[in-house]
């Protein structure tokens, strides 16, 4: 259908929910690859939430990268020190 309107259903407040959790992961491998000095890899993910994760380190953490990685189901972000 061409000219179908888009809605999304958010049930049970999930969308909020999901970007809350993906903010703390990014946290954790934020903390880790300072730790570390190394690069760190997210789990596989979908566009959409691979698109929040990166303007999520953009916004946040200037002094990163984040680049997305693989192929189909299984691309993910990684991110690094700049």
């Amino acid at each position: 259908i061409p000219d179908a309107p888009w809605f999304g259903v958010d049930v049970d407040d999930y969308r909020r929910k999901r970007e809350w959790y993906l903010k703390k992961t990014v946290q954790g491998a934020v903390e880790h690859a300072k730790r570390t000095g190394r690069s760190v890899g997210l789990v596989p993910m979908p566009n959409y939430e691979r698109r929040f994760v990166h303007s999520y380190v953009q916004d946040v953490y200037p002094d990163f990268i984040s680049d997305s990685i693989g192929d189909g189901a299984q691309r993910r972000v990684v991110l690094r020190l700049k």
